[in-house]
């Protein structure tokens, strides 16, 4: 039985130009037989809301069609907000995702990760999958734990991430 039943897709974007963690969020979502939502955070949403709503309508569209699979049902939040990584850990509690699917925000140089992704790695109470831009090879898979248990609950959080990591 897998844990997940729920997936957010977060995107920070005005214009979602990554295809490649939408598709990735909609095969993990066959994958699980988990329902997809979508969570739009950008401080233009307010202005060109059903813009942007109509792109990631046409990117889910067109990336189920790239996968061969059936246009998806899927919920679209779109939120107004200063401080994006906070709104998603409310709207991931709130809704209770069991997997959070964004993309990296990269630098030019495409080294480390941006504010809000290490926010989201620091706080973030569900597991955080970041896709990289533009990588379709094989699938690198990095679990944090902490291999120093105060408690039996903490072991086995551990265990059940390294187990969910596998199953990726």
């Amino acid at each position: 039985m897998s844990l997940i039943k729920k997936i957010l897709f977060v995107s920070n974007q005005a214009a979602i130009n990554d295809q490649t963690a939408l598709q990735q969020a909609l095969l993990a979502a066959r994958a699980f037989n988990a329902e997809l939502s979508c969570l739009v955070i950008n401080p233009l949403t307010g202005k060109h809301g059903q813009a942007i709503h109509d792109n990631l309508q046409q990117c889910l569209a067109s990336s189920a069609e790239a996968l061969a699979l059936p246009a998806p049902a899927v919920s679209i939040t779109l939120l107004d907000d200063k401080h994006p990584a906070l709104a998603t850990i409310r709207h991931l509690l709130q809704h209770r995702h069991d997997l959070v699917i964004k993309a990296a925000d990269m630098d030019e140089q495409r080294h480390g990760f941006q504010s809000m992704d290490m926010k989201l790695l620091r706080k973030c109470p569900a597991p955080l999958w970041l896709c990289r831009p533009g990588k379709t090879q094989a699938l690198k898979i990095a679990v944090a734990i902490d291999p120093q248990y105060e408690d039996k609950a903490g072991e086995q959080l551990s265990i059940d991430l390294l187990q969910l990591a596998l199953q990726l």
